[in-house]
């Protein structure tokens, strides 16, 4: 552990002990070993890792330093890429800096292990945004480990451009894997699959990839051809299971769905938007024009992604929830509870916050 010599207010020295390489490797396989950190170097970084970016003064506070050799350790850390500075004048790490401080494991057991997931959350510019990231995933699990309960909604958020909407369904996809899909180049045997012959003559459903998952995003809805308003109607099914051609199928994906409504209206009929779970951009468009076009919030975020191989964590390598005793008609109500009384499927500012403490599975942070 770094030494902090005597020192007067505003100024300090840092005696600190030889740095600790990384020896681990890069998201695409290069060698990192040249990023070495003190122990001093750790607790600062690991401080800002959990706070997601913080003031100097608050840094200096809280590990109880001074805020002139403090800066000074930032300003060389930032010329080594491991931090920035903000237009708020606050400090962050970055992906390198992650890195350097925990190394990338080899497969978390879950994403609240996982060494960026704090600071992804950190980045998203409205509690809204971090609650429906957590819902998406959290659906993408239960499909995945416990298709008993039966329906689950599907997800989406719809608003102008530039607000971030896409950009959550491309987090959720790194999280834990699945297909982005244009809805505008789709067409219905992309999206329901095509007919195939079997050996005996007969005809089956080749399954699509929109039912594989764990995460299936719908990019654009609202610009989809009439030809694939059925096809759409399928995909949005929250059962377990979807007929196609005579043919059940699993429903293995959770479903996520972007639109903008300056451009058609959505090509579902209402029941299906009776059983989607939405998050309406609207009222907050400023703060979110603000991040993402002005803050350039969504390049740091991918820049993050980028950090780490995807998918983050293996659903598939998890366990089951343990329902043991857990009646799954609470449940699934705790999930479809939050649409509003007038049954459009839009989820009303701050309605998402509390979601967290309803959905029992290891995806969860504390945070």
């Amino acid at each position: 552990m770094a030494v902090l010599q005597g020192h007067r207010e505003g100024e300090e020295g840092f005696r600190e002990e030889p740095p600790t390489p990384y020896r681990g490797e890069g998201p695409r396989g290069g060698r990192m070993g040249h990023l070495e950190l003190t122990e001093w170097q750790k607790r600062v970084l690991g401080y800002l890792a959990q706070a997601g970016e913080a003031r100097l003064s608050e840094v200096a506070r809280a590990l109880g330093a001074g805020e002139a050799g403090l800066k000074d350790l930032l300003t060389r850390l930032k010329a080594r890429g491991l931090v920035e500075s903000t237009a708020r004048r606050t400090w962050r790490p970055t992906g390198q800096g992650l890195l350097a401080l925990k190394g990338v494991p080899s497969r978390p057991s879950s994403l609240a292990a996982h060494p960026g997931f704090a600071s992804l959350l950190a980045l998203l510019p409205v509690p809204e945004y971090r609650a429906l990231l957590r819902l998406t995933v959290a659906v993408a699990y239960l499909r995945r480990k416990a298709p008993h309960l039966g329906p689950m909604p599907w997800l989406g958020a719809y608003g102008p451009p530039g607000t971030g909407k896409s950009t959550v369904g491309e987090a959720a996809l790194a999280l834990v894997g699945g297909r982005f899909f244009d809805v505008r180049a789709m067409t219905p045997g992309e999206a329901l699959g095509r007919r195939r012959q079997t050996q005996g003559g007969g005809w089956e459903v080749e399954p699509p990839a929109t039912l594989e998952g764990p995460i299936t995003v719908l990019d654009e809805l609202g610009e989809a051809q009439a030809e694939l308003q059925r096809a759409l109607f399928a995909l949005v099914n929250d059962r377990p299971t979807v007929l196609i051609e005579g043919q059940e199928l699993p429903h293995r994906a959770a479903i996520y769905a972007t639109w903008n409504p300056e451009a058609r209206e959505v090509p579902l009929p209402e029941g299906a938007k009776r059983r989607g779970l939405l998050l309406n951009t609207a009222p907050y468009v400023r703060t979110l024009h603000k991040a993402f076009l002005r803050e350039g919030v969504g390049e740091r975020l991918r820049e993050l992604l980028d950090t780490y191989p995807s998918p983050w964590v293996d659903l598939e390598a998890l366990p089951s929830p343990n329902l043991e005793g857990v009646d799954p008609g609470p449940l699934r109500e705790a999930l479809y509870r939050l649409l509003t009384p007038k049954g459009k499927g839009e989820v009303p500012l701050g309605a998402l916050r509390p979601l967290a403490a309803h959905i029992p599975h290891p995806l969860h942070s504390s945070r």
